[in-house]
């Protein structure tokens, strides 16, 4: 790691654009847990071991070792598919072959405005213990990062299915805007709570998008920004991002490109730290988004997230490098070769 480049990057004042490998092995559910749950059941606390994800972490560590280190760091969190924040609102979690889905709650308007955040919820202990247990069994060999926490514009969308989730915003805007108020408040409360007990690592902490930031750090999300207009967002969503926001010293902002409408709004928030953006292929033409990219990475500093080479040379040669980090997405065993082979050749 050339940390002196690192940190010109903070500052949005590198000569390149960083380079690395982006590998989310913990998003995957263990294959112990669903064989214990059982497929077709749902999830309880009881069912989850936080010794299956300590052995899971360091395979995941003697794994990514292999890899050309590049300038994004590899670290652990115990999220392994588990929708712990949509748990603790309220939803049954249906076990599936290959992923823990949160389903409907069929609980209305009025139980997210009663939602407060409770120490002794079941759901919340277990999470708790699982990245207590994290933390001391990384003992500073890797950094631990906060799990996966959906944003309260995800969840109320969960609850209401995003159709009527649409509707509802002109229907039911009051309703709609008590719920993201008490969801905003459990996502703070968790987020602190877990970073009250998560050891920095180097003098900081890395977000769960992997970029390492120079203190405690979170990483907000709304993919649910998909479905509204700036408009919409301005007032459904960028209040309650921009109050998690203020509640936390660092954050990587996780979105999509097919949100790329809120960019500007994101980077016009003072205390945000930096931006990652997946770079899908249904988002902006590339023509569109070069400017964009460029008058955002002026304000923030940012992590592009592509899923092949054509993406990752894209970047690297179109930007201007300032502000500007390259990770290219592991997801199959040939996507690593790929990324060997950026990494040695550019």
């Amino acid at each position: 790691m050339d940390w002196e480049l690192y940190r010109a990057y903070l500052r949005r004042e590198n000569d390149r654009p960083l380079r690395g490998a982006i590998w989310e092995p913990d998003i995957v559910p263990l294959p112990g847990l669903v064989a214990r749950a059982g497929v077709g059941n749902y999830l309880t606390p009881d069912a989850i071991d936080p010794t299956e994800m300590l052995e899971r972490a360091d395979q995941i560590m003697a794994e990514r070792a292999a890899y050309t280190e590049g300038e994004v760091f590899q670290s652990v969190t115990v999220s392994f598919n588990i929708p712990w924040l949509e748990a603790m609102a309220g939803c049954s979690i249906k076990v599936h072959p290959d992923t823990l889905w949160a389903e409907h709650s069929g609980l209305g308007y009025e139980s997210l405005a009663a939602l407060r955040f409770d120490p002794h919820n079941p759901w919340f202990e277990k999470l708790l213990a699982c990245h207590q247990a994290l933390c001391r069994h990384a003992e500073g060999r890797f950094p631990v990062s906060l799990p996966v926490m959906h944003g309260p514009l995800d969840i109320v969308s969960l609850f209401r299915g995003p159709e009527q989730f649409c509707i509802d915003l002109y229907d039911r805007p009051q309703e709609v805007e008590a719920a993201l108020a008490r969801l905003t408040d459990l996502w703070i409360a968790v987020g602190q709570a877990l970073l009250a007990v998560t050891p920095l690592y180097r003098g900081g902490m890395c977000t769960r998008m992997r970029l390492w930031l120079p203190g405690p750090a979170v990483t907000p999300q709304a993919d649910a920004t998909t479905l509204l207009s700036p408009r919409l967002y301005r007032r459904f969503g960028q209040p309650w991002d921009e109050a998690i926001i203020n509640a936390f010293p660092y954050h990587t902002y996780h979105t999509h490109s097919t949100s790329a409408h809120i960019l500007e709004m994101l980077a016009d928030m003072p205390r945000l730290s930096s931006i990652q953006i997946t770079l899908d292929p249904n988002g902006p033409p590339r023509a569109e988004l070069k400017p964009l990219l460029e008058r955002v990475a002026r304000r923030k500093p940012l992590l592009l997230c592509v899923w092949d080479r054509d993406w990752a040379d894209w970047c690297a040669k179109e930007l201007d490098p300032a502000g500007i980090s390259i990770a290219y997405i592991i997801l199959r065993p040939q996507d690593r070769l790929a990324y060997e082979d950026w990494m040695r050749e550019t």
